[in-house]
């Protein structure tokens, strides 16, 4: 069968790659186009059609900058699919684009899956249409999704989590090379996670700096965004943080606690089975317009997919030096606190079916389109 892919973030990089490799034990003469990175180009030993640095547009700003590469790109990604004929058109995540793409394909008569569906329960509940609309299967990756998406009568499929798979896998292997090198390991290690994008590291990290001082027996690391210059973090070293790039999973697989950024960290951190307080702090005008767009009880997907308060969230005006502070006292000291947190993640952990998730997923794809076939 033929597959075309098309991701244009990291995550969904990975995540489609685990996905294929899972797609070639089953079908022995698949073949792959697709957009993406490295992942993805190893496991389809081949180059992408367009490589993930020309896709990955994030923002209002950046998008209307790049407007003219997003447009080429659709026009080179049309033509290769209707070059290549796919059996399945597959897309991952990135709504921006895929929604807009999944519209185009439905209408040449490809057959449309979707894997990691759009948030459009948080927001944006238009998308619903378009989904219902142009895609023959969506495959969702947390549970609370599959009755929204059901009740909204969408052929949806709840697969589990892949990052659950991929650090289930990673707890099998012995990590501690980089942060050797750093001169860690001989105290136990707080986990900083402030971000991944400038705005969040410069609101966000300023109010974290006072953890070395009040917790001197503890190597307080900070986990580096690749996106961002070494500069962004020299405060923080100049009073003692470790920062380290490219060590995220090294850095939660030893932590003792950790202060996270609301996002997909905070799952990644529970899955590590890391106590945790999730931090987030935006400008007011961007806080209110998301609090009249989004309705939710939680920011975090711990205490989302839970449906509870298991973590501490620290929002806006409470994300400040002093609640931080206590909020991480409670993770370090507190030890039925600790086990009320740890005994929730393995909850968790059950809920997101953390074993078969690229093989489920492989194997509904194939099925579906052998049925269509014949």
């Amino acid at each position: 069968m033929r597959y075309f892919i098309i991701t244009g973030e990291l995550s969904g990089d990975m995540h489609a790659a685990a996905m294929v490799n899972a797609l070639k034990q089953i079908d022995s003469k698949a073949e792959f186009q697709f957009t993406g990175g490295s992942y993805l180009q190893t496991a389809c030993n081949s180059k992408p059609l367009v490589a993930l640095e020309n896709m990955s547009f994030m923002g209002f700003y950046e998008v209307i900058r790049n407007i003219k590469t997003i447009s080429n790109n659709f026009k080179q990604i049309k033509s290769a699919i209707l070059k290549f004929k796919p059996h399945a058109l597959i897309l991952v995540d990135y709504p921006g684009f895929n929604l807009r793409m999944a519209k185009w394909a439905k209408q040449q008569g490809l057959d449309v899956f979707y894997y990691i569906a759009p948030s459009v329960w948080a927001w944006n509940t238009s998308r619903i249409s378009v989904l219902k609309q142009y895609v023959n299967r969506l495959y969702v990756i947390l549970p609370f999704e599959y009755n929204f998406f059901k009740n909204h009568l969408l052929e949806v499929e709840f697969v589990g989590h892949p990052l659950a798979e991929r650090i289930a896998l990673e707890q099998h292997t012995e990590q501690y090379g980089l942060l050797k090198m750093q001169g860690l390991g001989k105290k136990p290690i707080i986990a900083v996670f402030p971000g991944s994008r400038s705005q969040e590291v410069k609101r966000i990290l300023p109010e974290c700096l006072g953890l070395t001082a009040a917790f001197p027996d503890y190597d307080c690391v900070i986990s580096k965004s690749p996106l961002l210059p070494w500069a962004y973090y020299e405060n923080a070293k100049a009073l003692g943080f470790k920062v380290i790039e490219g060590a995220a999973y090294e850095i939660l697989k030893h932590a003792k606690a950790g202060v996270i950024k609301s996002g997909t960290s905070t799952l990644e951190a529970a899955l590590f089975n890391v106590p945790q307080v999730v931090v987030y702090k935006t400008s007011k005008l961007s806080f209110l317009i998301a609090k009249l767009l989004v309705k939710l009880k939680f920011i975090s997907l711990v205490n989302l997919i839970l449906n509870k308060e298991v973590v501490k969230e620290l929002i806006q005006q409470q994300c400040n030096t002093v609640q931080i502070i206590n909020a991480l006292k409670q993770c370090i000291e507190h030890t039925a606190y600790q086990h009320t947190i740890l005994n929730e993640y393995a909850t968790l952990r059950s809920m997101l079916q953390h074993q078969g998730v690229s093989s489920r997923l492989a194997q509904s794809v194939y099925k579906r389109i052998v049925n269509d076939a014949f």
